[in-house]
C-alpha cells in the first residue's frame, strides 16, 4: 500500500489520533470533534490503557490531558515518543501554567491547548501535529540516507586510497626493471658486447609489456565498473574463438588441447561479456601452461530459459582452499610463481561484469586438480 507522507497512514485511510482524557464527558466531546474533523479516534481514559492501545495500534498523532489518574501528560508524552519518536503530541489542560507548558514542549509535545477547546482549535492543532510529525519523519529519513551516503563515500575513499597505493606499487616494479635493463644494455653497448645488449633490451621489452598488462587490466576494471549495461543477443562462437586464438599466440610455446562447445545466443552486453569471458579464458590458458598435457575446455549454452551459462575448465595448478575467499579481492595475486604473471585484477573485473548483469560467477578449484569458472547470465 502507498503511504500518505503527511500522516504516515495509507492513502484513503483516515489519520488515527490517540485521545487520552479521564473525564468521560470531555473525552466524548473531543472525540466527536475529531471524528467530525475527519480523523479516526482511539480514545482511552488513562495512561496505562493508552500505552497498551498504542502498542497494539500505532497512531499518527496524540491528544493528551495533562492530569491523568495514573500518570501526567508530560511523562506519557515521553513514553509514547520512546515508542514512536516522530509522534506529534498535543497537551490539553484546564489549569495552564508556564512551567507545565515548557516541560511539555521539552519532552516532545508540539502544542499546548487550554480547555475549553473549540472544534477548530482541536482540529487545527492535530493537523499541525501531523505536519510536524511528517517533517520530522522526513528529516530523520534524510539524515539516515545522508549518513549511509557518507559511510559509502568513506568506504569508496578508502578503497581508492588502497587502489592508488597498489597501482603505484605494481607499476613501479616494471618501470624500475626497465630502467635497470636499459642501463645494463647501454653498458654492454659501450663495451661492444652486442649479445648482452640484445638480451638486456629483450628483458626491458618484457618489463614494458608487464606494465602494459597492468594498465590494460586497470582499464578493463574501470570499463566494467562504469559502462552501462546494454543487452542484446550475442553469438559467442566468434568471440570465444577469437579469444582462444589470441591466447594460443601469447602462449605459443605450449601445445594445448582446447575443446569448445557453444550453442545458441546469450542476452548480454557485448563489450562487458567480452571483458569477462576474455579474463576467464586467459586465466585458464595461463594456469594450465605448466602442465605436460595442458587442457582448456569451454562450454557455453542455455541452462534453462532463465539462464545462459559459460563454463571454462582447465587442468592447471588450481587454487588452495585457504585462498578461495580472496578470489575477488582487487590486486590479490593468489599464485606468485613467476610463470603466472598477473596483476590480480581479472576476477575482480569478472565479478563486477556479472553483478552488473544481475548474474553470478562461481569458481571451483583444488590444488593440482584444475579450476572451473562458471559465468551465469540471466536471460530475462
Amino acid at each position: 500500500m502507498v503511504s500518505n507522507q503527511a500522516t504516515g497512514s495509507t492513502v484513503g485511510a483516515k489519520p488515527r489520533v490517540l485521545l487520552v482524557e479521564d473525564d468521560a464527558v470531555q473525552r466524548m466531546g473531543m472525540e466527536a470533534m475529531l471524528v467530525d474533523g475527519g480523523f479516526e479516534v482511539l480514545a482511552c481514559a488513562n495512561g496505562q490503557a493508552a500505552l497498551s492501545a498504542f502498542g497494539a495500534s500505532r497512531c499518527d498523532a496524540a491528544v493528551l490531558d495533562l492530569l491523568l489518574p495514573d500518570v501526567d501528560g508530560v511523562a506519557l508524552t515521553e513514553q509514547l515518543r520512546s515508542l514512536e519518536p516522530d509522534l506529534g503530541v498535543i497537551i490539553v489542560t484546564m489549569n495552564p501554567g508556564v512551567r507545565s507548558a515548557v516541560s511539555a514542549m521539552k519532552n516532545g509535545a508540539i502544542d499546548f491547548l487550554v480547555k475549553p477547546i473549540s472544534r477548530s482549535q482541536l482540529v487545527e492543532g492535530v493537523h499541525n501535529a501531523l505536519q510536524r510529525s511528517s517533517a520530522q519523519r522526513q528529516a530523520r529519513a534524510t539524515q539516515s540516507a545522508m549518513a549511509q551516503k557518507l559511510e559509502s563515500l568513506q568506504t569508496v575513499n578508502a578503497q581508492l586510497n588502497e587502489f592508488a597505493a597498489r597501482v603505484a606499487h605494481d607499476l613501479r616494479s616494471p618501470v624500475r626493471a626497465t630502467t635497470f635493463w636499459i642501463e645494463f644494455a647501454r653498458e654492454a653497448i659501450a663495451r661492444g658486447d652486442s649479445r648482452d645488449a640484445d638480451a638486456h633490451l629483450e628483458a626491458a621489452l618484457k618489463s614494458i609489456a608487464s606494465g602494459h598488462h597492468i594498465i590494460d587490466g586497470l582499464l578493463a576494471l574501470s570499463k566494467s565498473n562504469h559502462l552501462p549495461v546494454q543487452r542484446s543477443p550475442i553469438a559467442l562462437s566468434p568471440l570465444i574463438h577469437t579469444i582462444v586464438e589470441s591466447c594460443r599466440i601469447e602462449f605459443r610455446s605450449v601445445d594445448y588441447k582446447v575443446h569448445i562447445s557453444i550453442s545458441d545466443t546469450v542476452f548480454a552486453d557485448p563489450i562487458l561479456v567480452g571483458i569477462a569471458v576474455s579474463n576467464v579464458v586467459h586465466n585458464a590458458f595461463k594456469y594450465a601452461s605448466t602442465r605436460a598435457d595442458p587442457i582448456v575446455e569451454i562450454c557455453a549454452r542455455p541452462e534453462t530459459q532463465e539462464h545462459y551459462v559459460v563454463l571454462v575448465r582447465d587442468n592447471g595448478v588450481g587454487i588452495a582452499p585457504d585462498k578461495m575467499d580472496r578470489l575477488f579481492v582487487p590486486f590479490e595475486r593468489l599464485n606468485s610463481t613467476p610463470a603466472f604473471a598477473g596483476e590480480g585484477i581479472g576476477l575482480t573485473t569478472v565479478k563486477q561484469v556479472m553483478e552488473k548483469h544481475g548474474g553470478a560467477v562461481r569458481v571451483n578449484s583444488a590444488p593440482d586438480a584444475g579450476t572451473t569458472v562458471e559465468l551465469r547470465f540471466p536471460q530475462r
